[in-house]
């Protein structure tokens, strides 16, 4: 991918953890499982700051139950909270990271535990709102649908943003 051209750039833990930049300015959005380690970076003077978030790989259209049964078993003291659902909290953290950053870095890098679900469903949804384009994250990954549509619905201010996201 060429970075002198793309804003976005999604990538695996792996991959992200070795990441340096060719001489642009960049931040990183890390997702990891719940209660997983923090991805540990190399050095690099161009990375300017990291967002890390902790949250499952559930989309809740492909499993509709999930949400009742964390909502059940969440004051149990035996639980482990191994399921944490993506929610208008963790939207406003990456929107608000995004606005920060967006006018003084040259890309995003945004990770997940393997670069196809969560992270390009950020992307995407970053993507659309800044450019109203998202083809190209649907076309090459497998954006979580619920991530997805939770941050276009929370990006929604004015009712124009849905009507251009998939459904």
């Amino acid at each position: 991918m060429d970075f002198d051209t793309f804003k976005f750039y999604v990538e695996n833990r792996e991959r992200a953890a070795e990441h340096i930049s060719a001489g642009r300015k960049y931040v990183v959005i890390s997702i990891t499982d719940p209660g997983s380690k923090d991805v540990e970076f190399v050095q690099d003077p161009n990375r300017v700051e990291v967002l890390r978030l902790q949250f499952s790989d559930f989309d809740l259209k492909r499993f509709p139950d999930i949400k009742k049964y964390t909502q059940e078993i969440k004051n149990d003291p035996f639980f482990k909270p191994w399921i944490v659902l993506f929610d208008d909290d963790f939207a406003k953290k990456i929107f608000d990271f995004y606005s920060k950053h967006t006018p003084d870095i040259g890309y995003f890098l945004i990770h997940c535990e393997a670069g196809i679900s969560r992270s390009s469903a950020v992307t995407a949804a970053l993507c659309l709102f800044e450019t109203g384009n998202d083809e190209y994250f649907f076309q090459k990954y497998l954006p979580n649908g619920h991530v997805y549509r939770t941050i276009l619905t929370y990006l929604d201010q004015n009712g124009q943003l849905l009507a251009r996201c998939r459904k």
